[in-house]
């Protein structure tokens, strides 16, 4: 199981080079593990600033990755649909300090420490979620990222609704950040 997650990983982590440009060569199934320890070997980038285009090449020290999977399987005594941490040996959660939902606005609230600037943040509603017409997008992303979830006629669904419970409901959440 540990081999599937550093598969996954190194693939996030693969798309995430192509995204901004960067050139990889498709490791094999041996190496993608071996690899996903160390991250992806990007070529050294000649400046400190920011890439200003998507094909600037970056160190691999200055590209960070977070992700967590956030799940929606517990309730409080109101009822009121709870969001924890997924972490088993199946989900890993990488720079999350906490979440909570913030009941005034009714968004999911992710607390990690302060990194560089966004590359990009992905959000992505699993296929429970999913079925149920759930879509959510981030604000923010530094240290404190926002997530608003919204149904199919673009109503918002509050983090705490009973809409989100589910045994098996995650939100998959990935972050990079730029460290130049």
């Amino acid at each position: 199981m540990r081999n599937v997650v550093a598969v996954v990983l190194l693939v996030v982590a693969w798309l995430t080079a192509v995204a901004v440009g960067v050139q990889l060569a498709t490791p094999t199934q041996s190496e993608a593990v071996s690899l996903a320890a160390e991250g992806p070997r990007l070529a050294p980038e000649t400046s400190a600033d920011p890439p200003a285009e998507a094909t600037t090449v970056a160190r691999q020290e200055q590209v960070q990755l977070r992700g967590c999977v956030i799940r929606f399987d517990r309730k409080d005594r109101m009822g009121r649909t709870l969001a924890r941490k997924h972490v088993n040996r199946a989900h890993a959660c990488l720079g999350v300090r906490s979440v909570r939902i913030d009941y005034r606005t009714g968004e999911l609230v992710l607390t990690g420490s302060r990194s560089g600037a966004i590359v990009f943040i992905s959000v992505s509603p699993d296929e429970t979620l999913t079925a149920k017409g759930i879509s959510c997008g981030p604000s923010g992303g530094l240290a404190v990222t926002r997530l608003r979830c919204f149904d199919r006629q673009g109503r918002k669904v509050p983090a705490y609704s009973p809409r989100l419970y589910s045994p098996r409901a995650n939100l998959w959440i990935g972050w990079r950040t730029w460290q130049g």
